[in-house]
């Protein structure tokens, strides 16, 4: 299956945050595995449909979806690697800077309903999920 350019590419360079030097990551947040996607907001009938779902992403938005996904990474490299293999926050930082400026664009273009999934998966494969199937 083919996985649309943007969400995937910020999931690939997300997790390749895995090379060079490290550091002692600070402890992990919370149990990213834990619990299902938050509920809705009440605004909607429960089909993830909003009134405003057609509204176009902001770049806000973008910068937020890039940080949870690099979040999501991060939380899987913590898990998965010693804590010498795990990048410090300076390269974690460029990390986000590259993603922001190369997939900026592309989120601009992802549909709402594309990043609403995005935003609620709490584990790598449900951000996988979020990609639109390819024929």
């Amino acid at each position: 299956m083919r996985r649309s350019c943007s969400l995937a590419a910020v999931v690939i360079l997300a997790c390749a945050a895995g090379c060079g030097p490290r550091h002692r990551p600070a402890p992990a947040g919370g149990d990213l595995d834990a619990g299902a996607p938050p509920a809705g907001d009440g605004k909607g009938d429960g089909d993830g449909a909003t009134e405003g779902a057609a509204a176009p992403l902001t770049r806000d938005e973008c910068v937020r979806m890039v940080d949870h996904v690099l979040d999501l990474g991060m939380a899987v490299q913590r898990a998965r690697k010693a804590p010498e293999y795990v990048p410090t926050a300076e390269q974690v930082a460029k990390i986000r800077d590259q993603l922001i400026a190369e997939q900026l664009e592309p989120c601009l273009a992802m549909p709402r309903g594309q990043w609403d999934c995005a935003m609620a998966a709490r584990t790598m494969d449900a951000l996988y999920g979020c990609e639109p199937r390819q024929p």
